[in-house]
């Protein structure tokens, strides 16, 4: 079996609040039930992640939901533009779904915004 390079370096996370606001000034989006995909042609690859309190009043819970956000686009980097910059919002619905239901509905989205580029 080969081994690829999954990791998910600082340097590829969005953190700045002006970068957030950037990609979502940005037109381009892509929704599921569970996650809303925003996305910015840029030089560079980065992602965010945004779980808010809508979503859940627990800490735990958000935390856990960014968690696998996060394990989903490390294992799947290679199904994302590389000049492009990512905001991953979660919907309330994603508590309800199991981890696989959740990886489908991220990894469609990031198939239609390879087609709509």
């Amino acid at each position: 079996m080969e081994t690829k390079n999954c990791r998910l370096y600082k340097s590829e996370i969005v953190k700045k609040k002006t970068e957030f606001n950037e990609i979502f000034s940005s037109t381009h989006m892509a929704s599921s039930p569970s996650v809303i995909l925003r996305w910015l042609e840029s030089p560079v690859r980065k992602i965010g992640f945004i779980v808010s309190k809508d979503v859940s009043k627990k800490a735990v819970a958000r935390n856990r939901i960014k968690r696998q956000l996060r394990e989903i686009y490390r294992t799947n980097k290679d199904e994302f533009l590389n000049n492009a910059q990512y905001v991953v919002q979660a919907r309330k619905v994603i508590l309800d779904k199991t981890f696989a239901e959740i990886k489908t509905d991220f990894l469609s989205l990031a198939k239609e915004s390879n087609a709509q580029k």
